[in-house]
């Protein structure tokens, strides 16, 4: 019944293109670390009844499970984009929770300390505005690939390394273990966009 109320107010359409909800565009194709990617699909996290934010999964390419977008090699992007204002702390154990909920003690414990880059770089910006803008890219290029966060247009923190410390991030949405399947099926382009 939620997924049916969320596709009708923000008229999710199946298959491929760009899509607006709630006045905020999503493009079809973004261009991440000069490569293409595109729009799996994109919906609305609430906490509690508030519209916390709008979410985005941007991949290589649109078809495939969890374990072949993990497994693609290119460029991918999560994009948030806040509908209220969103505290340092909240977004930062929003991932932590996710992370734990989606990894073993000893996969965590491999990415800690990049967990802890990130974390400091969230709490550095201290609240995302409404109407923010957040991109967690990951950037394949060179070596073993990078995590990067930008608010706002603005790169903040150090480039984090290891695909495997992305593959646990890009979980906190689309994972197995999540609070909000509805919005991880959609995400995963699974019962509309």
């Amino acid at each position: 019944m939620r997924l049916l109320l969320v596709l009708l107010l923000f008229g999710f359409a199946g298959g491929a293109g760009a899509m607006e909800m709630a006045g905020v565009a999503f493009a079809e194709t973004v261009s991440v670390g000069g490569e293409d990617a595109l729009l799996k699909g994109a919906g609305l996290r609430r906490i509690l009844h508030f519209k916390a934010y709008l979410i985005g999964l941007y991949l290589p390419h649109r078809d495939g499970s969890l374990d072949e977008v993990l497994a693609d090699r290119g460029a991918k992007r999560l994009r948030i984009v806040a509908m209220r204002e969103l505290e340092a702390e909240r977004i930062s154990n929003t991932i932590d929770a996710g992370l734990h909920r989606n990894l073993s003690d000893a996969k965590f414990q491999a990415i800690a300390g990049r967990v802890e880059l990130l974390r400091r770089a969230i709490h550095a910006t201290a609240r995302a505005r409404s109407g923010a803008e957040i991109l967690l890219d990951w950037l394949p290029g060179g070596g073993s690939g990078v995590t990067r966060l930008t608010v706002d247009g603005v790169v903040r923190g150090s480039d984090i390394p290891g695909e495997d410390f992305y593959h646990a991030l890009i979980k906190v949405w689309p994972g197995p273990n999540v609070n909000d399947p509805p919005l991880r099926d959609i995400l995963l382009g699974r019962g509309g966009r």
